[in-house]
């Protein structure tokens, strides 16, 4: 199947593109038409490739927003045992196979750089959408997992806040950008955290012309809420299954200049993870990082829920 799949239940309706990693585009509320999930300032190219791109400029033309699934990798390209994992893994940009329905789809692919066959089931329940994810080997295999989660359209158009309960905090040590307000590897608890100027930045509250990236760990429930001050429209990603272990936070709010973001995007990245940090497998290895362990015989299941309140 190619193209962009439409779903909907009468209440809530989802975009997804099976041809390039099967991100869902798009989650609305039917009645409002107002939507959740971010957009990239720029045309992506339609054309999936092959494999991962092995850079980050080669990767973000095929990036659509939206929630694409991190395997086997996420961050940077690395080669392991002769393979080459591409930047955020093969199953964030190429095809997979899809079977929809009128309110839900499976789509399936069985990977080229690691012996695995995945399945997600996206569907609308409610006010819902669920993603619910099987990963079955065919021999020991070691990766990167995470739901590349990105907020933005009409939920960040105006201002916003962040909700969660207790978590531990640590700021990227190597994500240093003059956008950015924190102080590399900085430590502390949600939401705050020592900023480059000494002063505490309150990551509930991410700032416009920012660029950060931090992650929450030992959270006191899997969930995580994103509310317009308004009261018009909020989200909350929940989930559940032992793959999951942090959360990617990711901020940019036209914090970037430099091409193809131009200082135009508006993007929020929630992103459970198994790996609290964003810079490859190899190196999330050799640190003794936690990673994904599958082995066969043994299916190794993840579930989502994005709610929708309005």
């Amino acid at each position: 199947m190619t193209g962009v799949v439409c779903l909907t239940n009468g209440r809530v309706a989802a975009e997804v593109a099976p041809g390039m990693g099967g991100a869902i585009l798009s989650f609305r509320d039917v009645a409002t038409g107002l939507s959740v999930l971010g957009t990239v300032p720029w045309d992506w190219n339609p054309h999936p490739p092959a494999a991962a791109p092995m850079t980050e400029p080669d990767w973000l033309p095929h990036y659509t927003g939206g929630w694409p699934i991190l395997f086997p990798n996420g961050g940077e390209a690395c080669v392991i045992d002769g393979v080459a994992h591409g930047f955020h893994g093969e199953g964030s940009v190429v095809p997979w196979v899809a079977e929809a329905g009128a309110a839900s789809l499976t789509l399936t692919r069985h990977f080229a750089t690691v012996p695995v066959t995945m399945r997600r089931h996206i569907a609308l329940e409610g006010r819902c959408l669920t993603v619910t994810t099987t990963a079955t080997a065919r021999a020991p295999v070691t990766a990167i997992w995470g739901e590349h989660v990105t907020f933005g359209s009409d939920l960040l158009a105006g201002p916003f806040r962040i909700e969660a309960g207790p978590a531990r905090l640590r700021a990227d040590p190597g994500y240093d950008p003059p956008e950015s307000p924190l102080r590399p590897g900085a430590t502390g608890d949600w939401p705050h955290l020592p900023g480059r100027d000494g002063g505490p930045v309150d990551l509930s509250r991410p700032q416009a012309g920012r660029a950060a990236l931090a992650y929450l760990a030992d959270m006191a429930r899997p969930e995580i809420t994103v509310a317009r001050d308004d009261g018009r429209l909020a989200a909350t990603l929940g989930w559940e299954g032992e793959v999951f272990d942090c959360l990617w936070l990711w901020v940019e709010l036209g914090g970037t200049p430099a091409p193809p973001w131009n200082g135009k995007a508006r993007l929020l990245g929630l992103e459970p993870c198994s790996t609290a940090a964003g810079h490859g497998l190899a190196q999330a290895r050799e640190r003794g990082d936690r990673i994904v362990r599958l082995e066969p015989g043994r299916p190794v299941r993840a579930a989502l829920r994005l709610r929708l309140e309005c």
